[in-house]
């Protein structure tokens, strides 16, 4: 599947980096994206090392979903708009699991970054514990063990935007992943 890394102006990108891989999405639905997203990222590793658009010793770029029309869609906008829909989930977990077995399988570096502050599938997985915490938040543990907690500054506010909607039982598996992979010393308030 062939794309380019690409700039955009758009209102989605919360950080000064606007890099992202331009991926066709046909109709542009959530679906029609994801479709692209998990077939694209089937081989992180080979995506990365023979996109000439990609510097495999340091994969930053987010993902723009272009429809027929010209509309685009950030992943900022894509994830809670699909993690709405129940049959959708599947497939952006399939597209989180693909991002943690990357920083597994790569000892988290180089890591995959979608700038210098968030981690790859950071806004995915943070919509799939939003709209359904009791079958995703195992995934977001998951998460939080395969990346690098140490330079981190994303998940201070993913955890902090998700605390409201866990149960203070949910809340404790973070708290006791945490304490256990940091010692508590990364997340201190939390």
């Amino acid at each position: 599947m062939s794309f380019e890394i690409k700039s955009f102006e758009h209102d989605s990108f919360a950080f000064g980096d606007n890099r992202c891989a331009a991926l066709d999405s046909g109709d542009g639905s959530p679906k029609a994206c994801l479709d692209q997203l998990v077939a694209v990222t089937e081989d992180l590793s080979a995506l990365f090392d023979s996109h000439p658009d990609i510097d495999a010793e340091e994969p930053w770029f987010g993902w723009a979903f272009v429809a027929a029309d010209g509309t685009v869609t950030h992943e900022a906008e894509l994830y809670p708009a699909a993690a709405s829909q129940p049959e959708l989930r599947p497939a952006i977990a399939t597209y989180v699991e693909r991002v943690i077995a990357w920083f597994v399988d790569s000892g988290g570096e180089p890591g995959f970054y979608v700038n210098e502050e968030e981690e790859a599938g950071s806004r995915a997985v943070e919509a799939l514990v939003a709209a359904d915490p009791a079958t995703y938040l195992p995934l977001y543990l998951k998460f939080l063990e395969a990346i690098d907690l140490e330079h981190t500054c994303e998940q201070h506010s993913v955890v902090r935007r998700l605390a409201d909607q866990l149960s203070d039982e949910q809340r404790q598996m973070i708290r006791d992943t945490l304490g256990r992979l940091s010692g508590g010393e990364y997340f201190p308030s939390f």
